[in-house]
């Protein structure tokens, strides 16, 4: 089981064991569940058995026998008509997905805050770490732009730029990291459970935005962000010296695929794609142990930015 640093899964019986050393991350989780409408349940993996102390917490839940999505995804295991069949299942869930429309204010408040504001904030954070100067060098000496700053300056812009304010302003309950590794799904039974939800201690905070969900569907579909983690791309300097990042596979296939879902659902491509970005570059701090992947992380934000810009 892939992890971060802070956190451990232990296989027991037929039953799983997350431990944590951020104990309130997993009381988070944990609470998330209980606090989700009913209807809503069918779609999640029950977490019981809460257990925790000042240095650690830990639940159980059900071991299902069949792998998550991001493994599939990674061994090519995955063919455009199971993710056409996938994307009809996952649009199932948003449309049951309890949703309440919200003053404009309050709906740029929370947009903001997700694809603005925690995007200059883990760049702080990010600055902190001890590969920081060195990644920084890269960019500088590698690309385009001047520093990571410049990087993240420059999609600040393209954000302002083609941001639109929505026809509707609703929020929704939101699982809050729905990428691939934590969607569980098997084609011969067409059954899709749901596990490590960003986490809530109070109803109010499964309220989000509601194309949140959605632009961590692309990053794993689109941006090859399950890919980058596992080591499957490649950097190398073109004949301009600037660093080129190369995926091991393509996935130009199941993008027209996405882009077909998004259609049916009347939402902008484009404003996806941007909100990916924020994605890429909000979780630098969270992969600082590794200088490749952290490289790779940017030059793909940089790569998406050219594509919605040349689009």
């Amino acid at each position: 089981f892939e992890t971060r640093f802070f956190n451990s899964i232990e296989s027991k019986d037929n039953l799983l064991v997350k431990v944590s050393t951020d104990v309130k991350k997993i009381e988070r989780e944990y609470n998330y569940y209980y606090l989700l409408p009913d209807h809503m349940k069918f779609w999640y993996v029950q977490p019981f058995n809460l257990k925790h102390n000042k240095d650690q917490a830990s639940y159980e839940m059900e071991r299902l026998n069949f792998p998550d999505l991001s493994i599939r995804w990674v061994h090519g295991a995955i063919d455009t008509q199971e993710l056409k069949q996938l994307l009809n299942k996952i649009d199932a869930y948003l449309w049951q997905r309890e949703t309440k429309d919200v003053a404009l204010d309050l709906y740029e408040r929370v947009e903001t805050s997700l694809f603005v504001d925690k995007v200059v904030a883990r760049q702080m954070e990010f600055k902190e770490t001890p590969y920081y100067s060195q990644i920084n060098e890269y960019i500088k000496n590698g690309t385009d732009y001047d520093s990571i700053d410049d990087v993240i300056d420059h999609y600040l812009r393209i954000y302002k730029k083609y941001r639109k304010t929505p026809k509707e302003t609703k929020h929704c309950i939101g699982h809050g990291d729905l990428c691939f590794s934590n969607i569980l799904y098997s084609n011969f039974i067409d059954m899709l459970r749901l596990i490590d939800p960003k986490g809530a201690s109070e109803e109010g905070e499964l309220w989000t935005n509601p194309y949140y969900d959605i632009a961590k569907l692309s990053h794993s579909i689109c941006g090859n962000y399950d890919l980058i983690i596992n080591d499957l791309f490649t950097i190398e300097i073109d004949d301009m010296l600037k660093l080129k990042l190369t995926f091991k596979r393509t996935n130009e296939a199941y993008i027209d695929v996405f882009k077909d879902f998004l259609e049916m659902r009347e939402i902008e491509y484009q404003m996806i794609r941007i909100y990916e970005v924020s994605l890429f570059l909000s979780m630098l701090a969270l992969h600082a142990e590794n200088q490749k992947k952290l490289t790779a992380l940017i030059l793909n934000a940089i790569r998406i930015m050219e594509e919605i810009e040349h689009a």
